[in-house]
């Protein structure tokens, strides 16, 4: 499954399959009742507009299945 990044330094977006899961601690509620995945996501490869290796809060990324189920 592709996810969608954004380049922190050039602010350009990407979709990649290239990335692994780190840091995950699960599902947690925020105090508004959504449902938040507390998780890193690092790039496997090199980021295509800078070339740095990414990190990103999982929390701060598009769903990927939102646009699955629309």
């Amino acid at each position: 499954m592709n996810f969608i990044f954004n380049c922190p330094i050039t602010n350009q977006t990407f979709e990649t399959v290239a990335f692994e899961v780190i840091d995950d601690e699960g599902v947690e509620e925020s105090p508004s009742g959504e449902k938040v995945w507390n998780a890193h996501i690092r790039l496997l490869s090199p980021c295509p507009f800078c070339g740095t290796i990414h990190t990103y809060d999982a929390k701060d990324l598009p769903c990927p299945l939102a646009a699955e189920s629309t």
